[in-house]
């Protein structure tokens, strides 16, 4: 009987030691960050075969409406030209609960080396129907993913959280 005093005593504080630290982890947790993580000059500097331009004041005149009309430049930074470029826009609710999503996509036919295209899709960033699911004080934010790929396998990708 002696002997099982200690190891009911061990399991019991390894018990509480766990619980505890499983409850501290979970406290941890915090609301999403509003800093701006800054693109690396490296990256925003380099012979990308492709790229994709972003007018950072445009984005932030952005409100919650439709038929806003978002400009994007394409660049092609590699020194071969590119084919069927293909564009794609998404724009979805942080909410994951809202099924909504709009998705546009365009095709620039050909692109010569250091040629840029402009090319403009027109944004629906209007509160979803449904809101109740939504349990923060504010409007979730609309999330906007653009890529650029081709037959080729070159790719870019940029994704902008609107504050609205």
């Amino acid at each position: 009987m002696r002997g099982v005093v200690p190891w009911a005593v061990g399991a019991i504080l390894a018990f509480l030691v766990t619980s505890g630290a499983f409850l501290l982890l979970a406290n941890l947790g915090t609301e999403p960050s509003d800093v701006r993580l800054e693109q690396r000059q490296s990256a925003a500097k380099s012979n990308a075969p492709l790229e994709l331009d972003l007018d950072e004041n445009q984005l932030a005149s952005f409100e919650s409406d439709s038929g806003q009309n978002m400009a994007l430049g394409v660049r092609n930074g590699g020194s071969e030209s590119l084919a069927d470029v293909n564009l794609t826009v998404e724009v979805y609710s942080e909410d994951t609960a809202v099924p909504e999503g709009e998705r546009q996509r365009k095709t620039i036919q050909a692109l010569g080396p250091g040629e840029s295209a402009d090319v403009s899709f027109d944004l629906d960033l209007s509160p979803a129907e449904t809101m109740d699911s939504y349990p923060g004080p504010e409007d979730p934010r609309k999330i906007v993913e653009i890529r650029a790929t081709t037959p080729g396998g070159t790719s870019a990708i940029r994704t902008v959280i609107l504050q609205q």
